[in-house]
């Protein structure tokens, strides 16, 4: 592998760790079962009105959105760009 690519890997693990932190409880429990079946935390919008945390399925290219209260909304209002 080369040192590019290695970089790159460690900051996208490093920058999901760092997003891990504004999750709540709930986002989180349900994140940690969804990385199991690898997706990966994609951002957080910490909006006191509309908080949003975006995952994303690699395997199938499907954005989805972890709501507060742990639910996940598999075909969210919110459209994301790649």
């Amino acid at each position: 592998m080369s040192n590019a690519a290695n970089e790159r890997r460690r900051y996208a693990r490093d920058s999901s760790e760092v997003l891990k932190h504004s999750l709540n409880d709930e986002q989180l429990t349900t994140l940690l079962q969804f990385e199991r079946f690898g997706w990966i935390l994609k951002f957080v919008r910490d909006d006191e009105a509309d908080p949003l945390a975006a995952v994303y399925d690699p395997d199938h290219d499907r954005f989805a959105a972890l709501q507060p209260d742990g639910s996940v909304d598999t075909d969210p209002s919110v459209r994301f760009r790649h």
